[in-house]
């Protein structure tokens, strides 16, 4: 599961996962933040645990940093590993800041006490204005940093879905292979139908491309109407969709899912994670699928 931008957002979307607010929990809402009692940390995670638990996730991603440096963590990391949660670093990786990303990445695993790593990379991507235009040179100094720092079977790739449409993300991926454990495409279906045929379809692209590295899908439990995603109950169809479709001969070619993303301040034109998503997932229970065996490089 994936934690978009700050952790308190989404920590705040789950406070009444599941529950019934009481009338009085329900005036201090009405109050103004000013004399607003404080909302406490240990509840709102008790309540997130709650809700990963149901859904059998087994980690989080944690956005750490993007193209313009360091996220604020507001020191959640810590609280989510104590109730069980194993944090997963994740940054967007800049191409004019291959050397920084490596430090940063470094830092802020070391400082977090998180272990593994997935480095976003998205050749083309548009970055202060300008295409995210990777070389072999910088990308060697990003992957082979990174590697040295967190070692192979800790290090992983976020990137497009699709690798015949972006060949300039094959060139970079087939770079990455010998230094990282797992690819995770992001597979964000859209208005594409269905969903299954849309996951598997791209998932084949790397596999003809030669890359045999495991895959964790990264797919879609968000809507943004100015992205242009179907509203919002036609996600969660969708979501439901794939969930029941998707045969075990799919599930068979990967190694782990991942859903982007847990949702923060959810409203009928942008979120994520809605509960008949989650209704969704639990019914589903995913962890029960035959996914393929992690591959260790030991």
């Amino acid at each position: 599961m994936f934690i978009e931008g700050r952790p308190i957002s989404t920590l705040l979307r789950y406070r009444n996962y599941k529950a019934q607010p009481s009338i009085l929990s329900r005036l201090v809402t009405m109050l103004p933040d000013a004399i607003r009692p404080a909302l406490d940390p240990a509840l709102l995670i008790e309540q997130f645990i709650r809700a990963m638990n149901n859904m059998a996730v087994r980690s989080i991603w944690l956005q750490l940093f993007n193209a313009d440096g360091e996220l604020d963590r507001d020191g959640k990391v810590a609280a989510l590993k104590s109730v069980g949660i194993v944090p997963v670093g994740w940054g967007y990786c800049y191409s004019k800041n291959a050397s920084t990303d490596v430090a940063l990445a470094s830092r802020l695993c070391g400082a977090y006490g998180i272990n593994a790593f997935v480095a976003d990379v998205e050749p083309g991507n548009i970055v202060h204005k300008q295409a995210d235009t990777w070389d072999r040179t910088a990308f060697a100094t990003l992957i082979e940093g990174l590697d040295a720092k967190l070692g192979k079977d800790n290090l992983g790739i976020s990137t497009f879905a699709n690798m015949r449409l972006h060949p300039d993300a094959l060139k970079i991926m087939l770079i990455a292979e010998p230094y990282v454990c797992m690819y995770a495409p992001q597979v964000y279906w859209f208005d594409n139908l269905p969903a299954t045929y849309y996951v598997r379809q791209t998932l084949e692209t790397w596999r003809a491309a030669g890359i045999t590295t495991p895959l964790v899908a990264t797919v879609q439990s968000y809507w943004d109407l100015e992205e242009r995603t179907p509203e919002q109950g036609i996600m969660e169809c969708k979501v439901q969709e794939f969930i029941s479709l998707f045969a075990d001969d799919d599930w068979r070619k990967l190694i782990g899912l991942n859903w982007y993303h847990a949702g923060g301040q959810n409203t009928s034109r942008s979120g994520a994670m809605s509960d008949p998503m989650i209704d969704a997932i639990v019914a589903g229970h995913l962890n029960y699928k035959p996914y393929a065996p992690a591959i260790s490089s030991a």
